[in-house]
């Protein structure tokens, strides 16, 4: 099992190796792209095929999960990823809420990064940036716990 604190060097790590194949010098293509997508060539117009060969869980295992609610009452399953997943998450994408002993950090993943999140570091409590920002203008606390402004957030995340 891997700890809290080796999870988030996992995760801190800037262009880590991944695992994954890199990509071969000459046009660009990864090992299988080819598989995935074809450009068929006809003279009356171009057009472009995907398939969905790939499993999606190997693509994005939180993707694949919100994907798994398919009928009501189903409750989402938290994803569990090794050395490898942690280290090709993108740290900007990844919230962690530092929880004191005996409670587990909780981490969780962005998957709309165009809309930026805020995370108070003293409550754990996550915000809309704009909406908190506002707030701390306003009022210069943290809307929920309303810890002083120089001390709500932390510039990792």
């Amino acid at each position: 099992a891997i700890t809290d604190e080796e999870a988030v060097r996992y995760i801190m790590q800037v262009g880590a190796d991944s695992g994954a194949p890199s990509a071969p010098a000459g046009d660009g293509e990864t090992e299988g792209e080819e598989d995935h997508w074809k450009a068929p060539e006809d003279a009356d117009a171009e057009t472009l095929a995907i398939s969905d060969a790939r499993n999606t869980q190997e693509i994005d295992p939180f993707s694949n999960n919100i994907s798994n609610l398919t009928y009501p009452g189903s409750e989402m399953e938290p994803v569990t990823l090794g050395k490898s997943a942690l280290q090709a998450l993108d740290p900007q994408d990844v919230i962690i809420c530092r929880w004191s002993k005996p409670l587990r950090y909780h981490y969780y993943k962005n998957l709309m990064s165009d809309v930026p999140i805020t995370h108070c570091q003293h409550c754990n409590k996550l915000f809309h940036t704009d909406d908190f920002i506002l707030q701390v203008l306003q009022k210069g606390h943290c809307p929920f716990c309303r810890t002083a402004a120089p001390h709500i957030t932390d510039t990792q995340d």
